[in-house]
């Protein structure tokens, strides 16, 4: 992260070309995992078209996340007397993503979906390192800028999973 501090990416890059490739990793997981799981399970014909829909859905969903989530960064930063930049917010946002991304592997077997909660953490924890270096937030108020951080990725995670589970609902009783 260091490295990339002073980098000059832009925002649309920075999505298109890092954060839309790493979230295929769940997107894939999704597909396949719930294809195989909800075909044995509910046996109907219209498995395959809701899998597809529900990780298209998570997909879409997981990169909002993070331009919702590197908003908030910048848009906090003067709160908590760090630099607001909006390049360097989203950056922070989309590292911070990486291991929920990463980790989303395991829902090639839906049950064990909920350890995605283990990358939230060492995702925090990425911001947590992150904050001051591309922030310049005071060490004194990286714990409490960490926290609003968490607590609006919490909420927005929330209103993903919700959104998703409705679509799960819709696809399999069509």
């Amino acid at each position: 992260m260091v490295r990339n501090k002073d980098s000059n990416t832009s925002i649309s890059s920075l999505i298109t070309n890092y954060v839309a490739i790493i979230t295929l990793v769940p997107f894939v997981a999704t597909l396949v995992g719930d294809g195989i799981y909800y075909s044995r399970r509910f046996n109907r014909h219209n498995v395959a078209a809701g899998s597809f829909e529900v990780a298209v859905v998570i997909y879409v969903f997981e990169i909002v996340d993070v331009v919702i989530v590197g908003a908030v960064i910048w848009k906090l930063a003067p709160t908590f007397a760090s630099k607001a930049d909006q390049t360097k917010a989203m950056t922070l946002a989309a590292y911070g993503y990486t291991p929920i991304a990463l980790i989303g592997i395991v829902d090639f077997i839906p049950q064990i979906g909920p350890l995605t909660f283990l990358g939230l953490l060492y995702g925090a924890y990425i911001v947590y390192v992150g904050l001051p270096i591309l922030m310049a937030t005071p060490k004194d108020r990286v714990i409490t800028y960490l926290v609003a951080i968490v607590i609006v990725g919490v909420v927005v995670y929330a209103a993903v999973d919700y959104l998703t589970l409705a679509t799960v609902h819709s696809a399999l009783s069509r």
